[in-house]
């Protein structure tokens, strides 16, 4: 008999607020507790990015002194940068996120330069996760955006990950993953 698996990270304090009016770091705390309430293992808790862009992550480091009070929960923290990564790390995360998008429009539109340039800065962020303050490793996941289906591009000419950026050697664990909405997979003819 072959067990199966459903594995749920719960993205709505980074993923549901980021595009929303900053809300105060109280009623954050609040959505944290209740998402703690339900029992999910895994939640991306908020993202280290501009504040100038994305006003809604500012408190990013404050809100991630908090995730301690919850230490049956794996979070993680979504980076677009390298100095995004330094800051996740010292803000003592052990999982960060980094995002690169499979198709050049979405990618500068949302991080503000081409698919090569942010793969090209993957292994300095793998490189600040593995030499972090605490001497802990530091889980490092590249996710690929657009991967099926781009608002911008459409489908990608190229096939999902063959696009993608390859996992640094010392990036262990690392993974790939589309968060992308808009169109499934491509299936098998």
């Amino acid at each position: 008999m072959t067990t199966q698996h459903v594995q749920i990270r719960e993205v709505a304090l980074r993923d549901g607020l980021q595009i929303e009016a900053p809300i105060p770091l109280s009623a954050k705390l609040e959505l944290l507790a209740a998402v703690a309430a339900t029992g999910v293992r895994e939640v991306e808790a908020t993202a280290f990015v501009s504040p100038t862009k994305v006003p809604s992550m500012a408190d990013a480091a404050e809100l991630a002194a908090h995730l301690h009070d919850y230490p049956d929960i794996e979070f993680s923290a979504l980076v677009a940068s390298p100095n995004g990564a330094r800051r996740a790390v010292a803000a003592g995360l052990r999982s960060i996120e980094y995002v690169v998008a499979a198709d050049d429009t979405f990618s500068k539109a949302n991080v503000g330069r081409t698919s090569a340039e942010a793969t090209n800065q993957i292994d300095e962020i793998v490189a600040i996760a593995h030499d972090g303050p605490t001497g802990v490793p530091i889980t490092v996941e590249v996710v690929i955006a657009t991967a099926w289906d781009s608002p911008f591009e459409g489908p990608p000419r190229r096939s999902g990950c063959s696009t993608s950026p390859r996992p640094h050697a010392s990036a262990a664990p690392t993974g790939c993953r589309s968060p992308t909405p808009s169109a499934p997979p491509p299936r098998a003819a």
